[in-house]
């Protein structure tokens, strides 16, 4: 869930902050101490302008997100949007801001660049170790365990809430990585639709089992017992995110006898 909140600082200046995967009530309580535990006032700050001004409200800015919401406690959850008070915008205050989850990096506008990116760069150094396995004159059954164990398990960690929602571009960046490694290893390697649309199965198929899980009951049958209900999608991104993707793989399969 996203929630985002709004606090006046000193000054006038507005801040906002997004808080990810928390529930209203903590997102309420976060705000509240965001507000009660301003550790600066506006007589702190040094008269006039100029750079240790600056510097003052920079700090004052980090206190209030590091110590007042307690940042290092919530795991990355709470991030900073850019500060639109800089009066030239510089390229700092129009980047998105991301924050990481379970490693997973979200951003202010919710696409999955930013992680895919990251992905990319961490696989394509680990494919420098493949090419000097395959140097050592190893088995094709032995680089493609590694292949498997060390990049593999990088892009698609967590794949089912970020692959569907991917642009062209990304995933055209990852499957790059993929046949570099398929060159390497001169074999074929796993597609990674393939593995996006396994996993939403296998992942839909838990849900369906798990009578006590919160959202068994978006898994519903029709009168015929042989379909899944489909989920209402009135955005692209909805229609394209987990649960509408699984239902689409579970009704794909071989009808039910």
């Amino acid at each position: 869930m996203v929630a985002t909140l709004s606090s006046v600082c000193s000054g006038g200046e507005t801040h906002e902050l997004c808080v990810v995967r928390l529930g209203v009530e903590h997102a309420q309580s976060v705000l509240t101490l965001h507000s009660q535990r301003a550790l600066f006032e506006e007589s702190d700050l040094p008269r006039g302008s100029g750079p240790a001004l600056t510097e003052a409200k920079r700090r004052q800015r980090e206190h209030l997100l590091g110590h007042s919401v307690g940042l290092d406690r919530v795991a990355g959850t709470i991030v900073s949007c850019p500060d639109r008070s800089h009066p030239h915008g510089s390229q700092e205050s129009k980047r998105p801001v991301a924050c990481q989850s379970l490693g997973v990096h979200i951003t202010q506008d919710l696409s999955w660049s930013c992680h895919i990116n990251t992905l990319v760069k961490k696989a394509r150094q680990r494919l420098y170790h493949l090419r000097r396995l395959r140097d050592f004159k190893l088995p094709s059954q032995v680089l493609k365990t590694f292949y498997t164990c060390t990049i593999e398990s990088v892009l698609t960690g967590s794949i089912t809430s970020w692959f569907g929602n991917s642009t062209m571009q990304d995933r055209r960046a990852l499957q790059r990585v993929v046949r570099s490694a398929e060159r390497t290893i001169h074999t074929e390697l796993p597609d990674l639709q393939d593995i996006y649309s396994t996993r939403c199965r296998t992942r839909a198929r838990k849900i369906v089992k798990d009578l006590s899980h919160p959202n068994n009951g978006l898994f519903s049958l029709l009168r015929s017992g042989k379909r899944f209900r489909s989920l209402k999608a009135n955005t692209e991104r909805m229609r394209r995110s987990f649960f509408p993707q699984a239902i689409r793989c579970l009704n794909q399969e071989t009808p039910r006898i």
